[in-house]
């Protein structure tokens, strides 16, 4: 799996995001069995968990690895890596890329 450094959101939140295979559990729940896919999970100052979450919408082979992410002020979050396959975020599937292809996610706070 691919390290990816922590964030810090505008909260004081420590956000985590990267790559898992099989099941991953954050304390704030279990992501469902995965296999190289994308996940974002945060912390609380202390260490509390707050949330976590599967990225992709599980409904195609896809595998996804994450090579970064950051934060903004506003709370807006960017995911960067790349995928091979043609995984879902939820907008509509990714153009199929057998040899990998580059994705760059937005997240609203």
């Amino acid at each position: 799996m691919p390290f990816t450094r922590p964030a810090i959101d505008p909260a004081g939140n420590v956000v985590l995001a990267g790559t898992y295979d099989g099941t991953l559990v954050t304390g704030s729940g279990t992501l469902a069995t995965g296999s190289e896919n994308i996940f974002r999970a945060s912390f609380g100052p202390t260490g509390t968990p707050v949330a976590s979450r599967r990225v992709d919408d599980a409904s195609s082979t896809a595998t996804e690895w994450v090579h970064g992410h950051a934060i903004d002020s506003a709370g807006v979050a960017y995911v960067a890596g790349e995928y091979f396959g043609a995984p879902n975020f939820g907008g509509g599937a990714l153009p199929f890329a057998s040899e990998g292809g580059l994705l760059i996610l937005r997240f609203a706070p």
